[in-house]
């Protein structure tokens, strides 16, 4: 089963249709190794609001392009442990460790709708091809994958990237 939910934060902004996101995460789903239930809301949202997320979650206070939440956090062999998200010590409630097994995947990713199109106009995207490139790296953000732990991950996630946009290298 796979449920995927796109909720924008501003009706004027033109983005792809739900069918295309959809199409998206089964392209997504043939490359990654995908529990059983997948369920997945694409928040589009404002400066404002990332630079608050981000800010709760990351203890950055500034905007950025795309936040990942997993509900059900995954590693890429298929086994589900660790935490779920919390905001940062001294924002929120603190720390509530979980250890989830199940084949089941639940999660948030939050695209930056102003910041997505600053980029697409700085390397000459659309705004579609990059809310697209945004979406299946927060998806595989969810997974686990992490280009920040070390140069041989983010090369994998990159490459897997890549290969889930169609991008030839």
């Amino acid at each position: 089963m796979q449920e995927l939910v796109i909720r924008k934060e501003q009706s004027s902004w033109r983005i792809p249709s739900d069918r295309q996101w959809s199409a998206l995460l089964s392209q997504a789903r043939r490359h990654i190794l995908f529990p059983k239930h997948v369920v997945v809301t694409v928040g589009i949202v404002g400066d404002a609001t990332m630079k608050r997320l981000n800010g709760m979650y990351r203890g950055k206070r500034k905007t950025t392009d795309v936040l990942s939440f997993n509900y059900t956090p995954i590693t890429k062999q298929g086994v589900v442990t660790g935490q779920a998200p919390q905001p940062k010590q001294g924002v929120g409630t603190g720390r509530a460790k979980t250890k989830i097994q199940t084949n089941r995947l639940e999660g948030d990713i939050i695209i930056c709708f102003p910041q997505a199109r600053r980029q697409a106009r700085a390397i000459g995207n659309t705004i579609s091809e990059e809310l697209f490139f945004l979406f299946v790296h927060g998806l595989l953000h969810l997974f686990g994958y992490d280009h920040e732990k070390s140069r041989a991950e983010e090369r994998r996630m990159f490459a897997l990237q890549d290969l889930i946009l169609g991008r030839k290298k």
